[in-house]
């Protein structure tokens, strides 16, 4: 299961938000992995928490992957879920201040998949 924050409008990229949210729009099973990814088009705002409603615990996989004035990047990963119905558990990444154009994707990946490699 993949969901892709949106704003209001439906779009992807929402400009300069604090805080970015996203829903995870399918039944979650316990012991799976989220990951995480999330983009942002400036080289200045930093990932400062990357939370659920569940609470589950997010933990930082790769970078934060900086371009100097035009871009960044960074993936977190959360393991052995809690499990969550369709729709009740929503993800929220905050920023130390307003990030401009965040693209932010959420993948659940399950036990089965993650143990046979």
């Amino acid at each position: 299961m993949t969901a892709i924050a949106r704003d209001a409008l439906g779009n992807t990229a929402t400009s300069a938000p604090v805080t970015v949210t996203a829903v995870f729009g399918a039944a979650q099973t316990a012991a799976n992995l989220d990951v995480v990814v999330v983009g942002w088009n400036d080289s200045v705002a930093k990932v400062q928490s990357v939370t659920d409603t569940q609470g589950n615990s997010y933990t930082l996989a790769v970078g934060p992957t900086v371009v100097s004035g035009f871009a960044s990047q960074a993936i977190y990963f959360a393991k052995n879920i809690v499990a969550a119905a369709p729709g009740t558990n929503t993800l929220t990444i905050r920023f130390d201040r307003a990030a401009q154009y965040v693209d932010l994707r959420i993948h659940e990946r399950n036990k089965r998949e993650r143990d046979s490699g």
